[in-house]
C-alpha cells in the first residue's frame, strides 16, 4: 500500500499525471448490474444464494467501520500503529468525522478533503517505508536489465531457426531434395536460444516451482525460503556449473570440435560456449533475486512488483492493517 501511494505521488508530482474521481453514475450503474446478476444466480443455485447471504452479513458488520479505518484515525484514543499513523491522524483532524457505533456512516469527503488526505497518506507512506537502499535498487536494475537484453537478443534466433526448418520441409517434401545441414543448424540455434534466455525466464518467475505449497505462505516466509535456497543451493551450485561448463567449452574450442554423427559435421564449440555464458548470466540474475527475496523476508513486501514470485504483503503496513 505504501509503495503504491509513493508511486502515485511521484506520478502526480514529477510526471504531471492527473487523478480524477470515478463518477457517481458509474457506481450506481455498476451496483445495479451486479445486483441483477447476483439475483439471477441466487435463484438458480441455493449454495450461491447461501454464500451471497453470508457475504452480505459480513458487509453489514464491517462496512460501517471502514470510514475511520481508511483515514487511519486513532482507535479508542490510542494509536495502534506504533506511532506511524499519528502523522496522518493529527494532520487530518476535522477532515472527516470518525464513525461511532450506533451512528450513521460518515458522509463522503469532498474533493478537497480527498486530495488532502491522499497527499498526507502519500507523505506518511514515503516517510515510513522508503524501500530498499539506492545501491540495492540500482544493482537490481542493472542485473535485471542484463537478463532482459540477453533474453530478448537470443529470442531473435527463433526467426532463422523457423526459416531453416520451413526450408527443410519444403525442400524435402515438395522437391525431394533434403539438406544435410538444416537439422543440425536448427538444433544449434535452439540450444543457444533456450540457454541464454533462461535468466530472463528466471527474472519473470517462469521457472517451475511447487506453487501448491509456495502460494500458501506469507510474503515473509516466501522471502525467507527463497533467500535460503538462493544463498545455500542456487548460487554455490551455479558456481560449480560455471567452472565445469567453461572447461567443457574450452576443450571443445581448442580441438575445434565438430559433430561427428552428422554428415555435415558442423563445429560445435559455439553452442558449447552458450553453456558457461548462460550459467554466468544465471548467477547474475540469481544475485538480483537474492536481493529481492531478502527484502521480502525482512519487510514483508515484494518491492519489485514485476517479480511474480509472490503477491502483496499479508502483513501490510500498520496503517492499512488498522482498517
Amino acid at each position: 500500500m505504501s509503495v503504491n501511494s509513493a508511486a502515485i505521488k511521484k506520478l502526480v508530482d514529477e510526471k504531471g499525471v492527473q487523478l480524477h474521481e470515478t463518477p457517481e453514475d458509474y457506481y450506481k450503474a455498476y451496483m445495479k448490474a451486479t445486483t441483477k446478476i447476483l439475483d439471477k444466480y441466487s435463484e438458480k443455485d441455493p449454495f450461491f444464494k447461501e454464500v451471497r447471504a453470508s457475504l452480505e452479513d459480513w458487509a453489514d458488520l464491517t462496512v460501517p467501520y471502514q470510514g475511520s479505518g481508511e483515514r487511519c484515525l486513532l482507535q479508542d484514543g490510542q494509536d495502534r500503529s506504533g506511532g506511524r499513523c499519528r502523522q496522518v491522524t493529527d494532520a487530518t483532524q476535522g477532515v472527516g468525522k470518525r464513525w461511532k457505533p450506533g451512528g450513521a456512516c460518515p458522509a463522503r469527503t469532498s474533493k478537497n478533503d480527498s486530495k488532502q488526505i491522499g497527499d498526507l497518506v502519500s507523505h506518511a507512506s514515503t516517510t515510513t517505508m522508503r524501500g530498499p537502499a539506492p545501491a540495492a535498487r540500482r544493482l537490481v536494475e542493472i542485473l535485471d536489465g542484463i537478463s532482459v537484453v540477453t533474453g530478448k537478443a537470443s529470442s531473435v534466433l527463433v526467426l532463422p531457426m523457423m526459416c531453416i526448418l520451413v526450408y527443410e520441409v519444403v525442400s524435402r517434401y515438395f522437391f525431394n531434395a533434403p539438406t544435410i545441414w538444416a537439422g543440425d543448424l536448427a538444433l544449434i540455434l535452439y540450444g543457444i536460444y533456450f540457454m541464454v534466455a533462461s535468466p530472463f525466464c528466471l527474472k519473470d518467475g517462469m521457472h517451475i516451482r511447487t506453487d501448491f505449497l509456495y502460494n500458501r505462505w506469507s510474503t515473509k516466509t516466501k522471502g525467507l525460503v527463497d533467500t535460503i535456497i538462493y544463498v545455500f543451493l542456487y548460487l554455490p551450485t551455479h558456481v560449480v556449473f560455471l567452472e565445469i561448463g567453461w572447461k567443457y567449452f574450452y576443450k571443445s574450442f581448442k580441438q575445434n570440435e565438430s559433430i561427428v554423427s552428422s554428415p555435415w559435421m558442423p563445429i560445435i564449440w559455439p553452442m558449447k560456449f552458450a553453456i558457461p555464458l548462460s550459467v554466468f548470466l544465471m548467477i547474475l540474475q540469481g544475485l538480483s533475486e537474492t536481493i529481492k527475496s531478502y527484502y521480502a523476508w525482512r519487510h514483508g513486501v515484494f518491492y519489485w512488483e514485476s517479480n511474480p514470485h509472490g503477491g502483496p504483503s499479508e502483513e501490510g503496513d500498520a496503517c492499512e492493517a488498522q482498517a
